[in-house]
């Protein structure tokens, strides 16, 4: 098994570790997984893992846009349709931008669902310039 293998089997155990909602499995999983490394002397892999682990957890991650502050229950009802939707992705940041006008925008690494006024307005004026 190629180094990288390794971290990407590495990465995959600590993910499923964060998913875990009892703390004892995750410590006894994330345990596990240090003293395999341990056994097999390749305890110098683990700050390629953290590391790599840290980008893909960036990779996951899904950053809301608004206009302004939503209310609480509507940003709930954004954030588990999210969670249903893309199932691994977390909204992780929020962010205010006026410049949107209205809505919301969702993006992640490969979506970018945009819902805003400002995103409306400017498929209005690609149609209306496209039958001119």
């Amino acid at each position: 098994m190629s180094m990288e293998d390794q971290v990407e089997k590495c990465i995959k155990i600590l993910d499923k570790a964060a998913k875990e909602k009892e703390e004892w499995r995750k410590e006894r999983m994330i345990k596990d997984m240090i003293e395999v490394l341990r056994r097999k002397r390749k305890l110098y892999l683990l700050p390629r893992i953290l590391k790599a682990y840290q980008n893909y957890l960036k990779r996951k991650k899904g950053i809301l846009v608004f206009a302004r502050e939503p209310d609480r229950e509507i940003l709930e009802k954004i954030k588990t349709t999210f969670r249903d939707v893309f199932r691994e992705s977390q909204m992780t940041e929020m962010k205010i931008n006026k410049d949107i006008l209205g809505g919301f925008i969702i993006k992640t690494e490969n979506f970018l669902i945009d819902a805003s006024i400002r995103g409306l307005l400017r498929k209005v004026e690609e149609e209306l310039t496209t039958y001119n």
